[in-house]
């Protein structure tokens, strides 16, 4: 195949490229790069497999067409119709050009979503505003149809189930966790966990006796902090100290 360096003239009049043309890397002219459905011109990506076709039939320049893949979508022969054509290169990159990705499992979600936004923006590029809204519809029946098969397969809802039985569990383990909260307390609130966590680590029960420690124990810490100590270094010396000075019982084991 020719590289883009040497196309300089129309492949069709051969009258010289424009310096524009030639940067984008173009094949054809202004006038013979429309599209023979259409009327729109063919960006340098779609010119070049309208050009790969006629060198791989060994065909005369003459016998070009030029047309967008989404133009010829709707005529486009079937494999069955023309079996020769499953193994062009051309063929390929045809394919390629008028189809959104299928889902790779090999590739990450991320990989997938910017496959898929690179393969829908060359299907779009070149359409009218009334056709990108059409699309746009087509696209979003699409999706809801999608979105139905989605939530009627049963791993669906096998993992539908996990997931509330798992949301459900945490939520449990917030409730147990924050149980001595006041009633206007969320089991959400950060400091009711907080509380929370402290009274498990020790074995506390009482929360009022746990909440005159914690206030004790934050000053210790803010203390030691204020001298250039480290939080979590501080925070291990305070509990040592309060569990050797009898103020906090020995931690439970884990």
């Amino acid at each position: 195949m020719s590289t883009q360096l040497e196309f300089t003239t129309c492949i069709v009049c051969q009258k010289p490229l424009g310096a524009d043309s030639r940067d984008a890397a173009m094949r054809l002219c202004h006038e013979h790069r429309k599209c023979s459905k259409c009327e729109k011109p063919l960006n340098a990506r779609e010119q070049q497999l309208c050009h790969d076709r006629v060198i791989e039939d060994n065909a005369p320049i003459e016998s070009l067409e030029v047309i967008h893949p989404r133009c010829e979508a709707l005529t486009h022969p079937t494999f069955e119709q023309d079996p020769t054509r499953s193994i062009k290169q051309s063929e390929y990159d045809y394919l390629n050009m008028v189809r959104l990705p299928m889902p790779d499992i090999q590739l990450s979600v991320t990989t997938n979503e910017n496959n898929g936004m690179i393969y829908c923006n060359r299907l779009v590029v070149d359409m009218t505003f009334e056709e990108k809204l059409l699309f746009e519809r087509i696209l979003q029946a699409a999706l809801a149809q999608c979105q139905i098969a989605v939530h009627t397969d049963p791993k669906f809802k096998k993992d539908a189930l996990k997931e509330r039985e798992a949301k459900h569990a945490k939520e449990a383990k917030k409730e147990a966790l924050t149980s001595s909260r006041p009633v206007t307390k969320s089991p959400d609130d950060i400091e009711e966990q907080r509380i929370g966590a402290f009274m498990l680590k020790y074995g506390l029960t009482d929360r009022k006796t746990t909440l005159s420690i914690l206030r004790d124990r934050d000053r210790a810490i803010q203390g030691f902090t204020r001298n250039h100590i480290d939080t979590i270094q501080a925070i291990d010396l305070v509990e040592k100290m309060m569990v050797k000075s009898g103020r906090l019982p020995a931690p439970q084991s884990k």
